[in-house]
């Protein structure tokens, strides 16, 4: 566990501690599992809002496959890309999601088409 800095690093250390020490207990009682999962998931929420450490969102080069808007995004960390246009894919049940692979193929297809054409 990293070592906590600052005014409050003590307390924090003990608390990590001694969560550290009874988590197997407290997960395994029914009493107690649900709640405290609730109240992490809570806590890490707020903790993730106010620090603003949400994965960027990137936009992609290539166009969406299917309705050809500027529209493809990754989250940073993510193996896949989507498109954000929400009528996209409508008649087929979603948008356009890509794996990077699938992305890198398609990027390889449109430098090859505009080869051709010069």
């Amino acid at each position: 566990m990293p070592a906590y800095l600052g005014e409050s690093a003590p307390a924090l250390t003990e608390v990590a501690s001694a969560l550290c020490a009874h988590l197997d207990g407290i997960l395994a009682h029914p009493g107690y599992a649900v709640g405290f999962g609730t109240g992490v998931l809570s806590w890490h929420a707020e903790v993730t809002s106010a620090a603003k450490t949400k994965p960027r969102r990137v936009s992609m080069q290539l166009r969406c496959p299917q309705r050809h808007l500027a529209t493809l995004s990754r989250l940073e960390g993510e193996d896949r890309i989507e498109c954000r246009n929400r009528s996209c894919g409508a008649s087929r049940g979603g948008p356009v999601v890509l794996t990077v692979d699938e992305y890198h193929g398609l990027a390889a297809e449109v430098i090859a088409a505009r080869g051709r054409r010069v």
